[in-house]
């Protein structure tokens, strides 16, 4: 049974050995299949040293970074999306990973590595950020929009704070073709109650249309609709202190009143 151990730095002086020609205890390999090395431990497979070559000094730093994160992913709970871990989260590791090495964008989007990374990530809008297929990290004159109707089907977000229910925040459930949910939760009764549930799902049909509040690049708008309600957000990403280079972007729909606002971070303390 192959190791699922991380990759390790011994395929770096082979790719380089290999370079000037054969070399004892080295082989080529494809992305595929990562190397072995004799101890039998698998080696960086190939988007992880492609990387290596554009991050330069700071290739090892973030790797350690990426490393971590995909072991965040493995964490059974990790789907929860809790964050409930002692210090910094999967999303932000991966986010270091990225702003010290701008490659490992590519590596978090390829790699067979990072597998539980995306598996994790798939319903959150984070992701996009963190492969580069949404240029937005930050807020800032650099941020790009473009393309985000693609990415919002199949995302989630909570409540921040009016929508809020018992024990849990309100969800948005964003589906193709302008097609939604809104998730409200209550305290379970009844038969479900009985059986040793706590919290009961309330959901309602909803609709959502997106419209860009400039060119392009710029912010968008959102409006959406469920029961009795119709709210218009501004898709944002939110402010992150000034020289914070470790935090993942939090994307928000920031309401008029901030209480009815949503966003990708979820608190499970609720």
């Amino acid at each position: 049974m192959k190791s699922t151990s991380l990759p390790s730095t011994f395929s770096l002086v082979c790719v380089a050995a290999l370079s000037i020609g054969p070399v004892a205890g080295c082989s080529s390999f494809s992305s595929d299949e990562p190397a072995q090395d004799p101890a039998g431990s698998e080696a960086e497979g190939v988007d992880e040293l492609n990387a290596s070559k554009s991050c330069g000094a700071k290739y090892g730093e973030a790797l350690t970074h990426y490393k971590r994160a995909v072991e965040l992913a493995k964490d059974p709970y990790a789907k929860g999306h809790c964050g409930d871990v002692e210090g910094p989260s999967l999303e932000d590791e991966a986010a270091t990973a990225v702003m010290l090495c701008p490659a490992f964008k590519d590596v978090i989007r390829n790699s067979k590595w990072a597998a539980p990374i995306r598996d994790v990530l798939a319903d959150l809008i984070t992701l996009r950020s963190l492969t580069g297929e949404l240029l937005v990290l930050r807020n800032s004159e650099f941020q790009d929009w473009s393309n985000v109707e693609r990415y919002l089907p199949g995302t989630l977000m909570w409540a921040e704070a009016a929508w809020g229910s018992y024990w849990m925040q309100d969800e948005l459930r964003f589906l193709p073709d302008g097609q939604a949910v809104h998730v409200h939760y209550t305290e379970a009764s009844g038969q479900a109650a009985a059986s040793g549930e706590y919290l009961a799902e309330e959901k309602t049909p909803a609709t959502y249309r997106i419209e860009k509040t400039g060119d392009e690049k710029g912010n968008r708008r959102v409006t959406v609709a469920w029961g009795h309600n119709a709210e218009t957000f501004d898709l944002v990403v939110k402010d992150t202190a000034p020289g914070d280079f470790t935090s993942a972007p939090v994307f928000a729909l920031r309401h008029k009143d901030p209480a009815k606002s949503f966003s990708t971070s979820k608190d499970c303390s609720m």
